[in-house]
């Protein structure tokens, strides 16, 4: 086994350094005590790679056509960002995998923040929140609504699903209140879906989550 000798401990493994003091080890390793479980990227490592080709293959291709026809304007930079907004989104799934609920909430936010900052790149039409931002609500809705009966998840983890769908009808109710949105019937649509989704929680699983609320709180 290997051996610091700041913390005086022996560790299995092979491990470099201390998994304490992060000092490096010395000595000679030996299998871990517990099977590596590989990750969806090592276990698909060659789709990403040929995806992840495709994608630079692709902008690269978009960019020279640009610079031949100049005069059809700078779309080559919104392809690019479109790319680059697909990865950080693809990136953000496999980095929060086992945590379906706020991975979904998640995508949500990272995905509507990407699309207000192109809209705001491309001189602010609005497009991002009144269309983008409340169609994404909807579909997370129905997604957290899907994942939860299939993968039959535990009660604790309908109060992650509870509050997303509050958030997700409250800031466009917000956005609809201050006047911000020139196009309304999505941002109302998605204010419905909300207290839809809202009131068949609280009637399908309400004696679950009181029970869960109670023991908590320990009433």
């Amino acid at each position: 086994m290997k051996y610091c000798e700041k913390c005086h401990i022996s560790v299995r493994g092979e491990d470099i350094y201390c998994p304490l003091c992060r000092h490096r080890l010395t000595g000679i390793g030996e299998d871990a005590p517990y099977p590596s479980i590989p990750t969806v990227y090592q276990l698909h490592k060659r789709v990403f790679k040929r995806l992840g080709g495709l994608s630079a293959v692709a902008a690269a291709i978009c960019v020279c056509i640009n610079l031949l026809l100049p005069r059809s304007g700078s779309w080559s930079a919104f392809a690019v960002l479109g790319i680059a907004c697909f990865w950080i989104s693809l990136a953000y799934v496999l980095h929060k995998q086992r945590d379906i609920p706020k991975t979904v909430t998640g995508q949500v936010v990272v995905a509507s923040l990407l699309c207000v900052l192109w809209d705001v790149f491309t001189g602010w039409h609005v497009w991002s929140i009144d269309y983008v931002f409340p169609i994404l609500c909807m579909g997370a809705m129905v997604s957290l609504g899907v994942f939860t009966r299939i993968l039959k998840m535990p009660v604790g983890d309908y109060f992650i699903y509870l509050f997303a769908n509050i958030a997700f009808g409250v800031v466009p109710l917000l956005l609809l209140l201050a006047g911000l949105l020139r196009v309304t019937l999505p941002s109302q649509l998605c204010v419905l879906s909300s207290v839809v989704s809202f009131t068949f929680l609280i009637v399908t699983e309400g004696k679950m989550m009181r029970s869960e609320i109670e023991r908590r709180l320990h009433f």
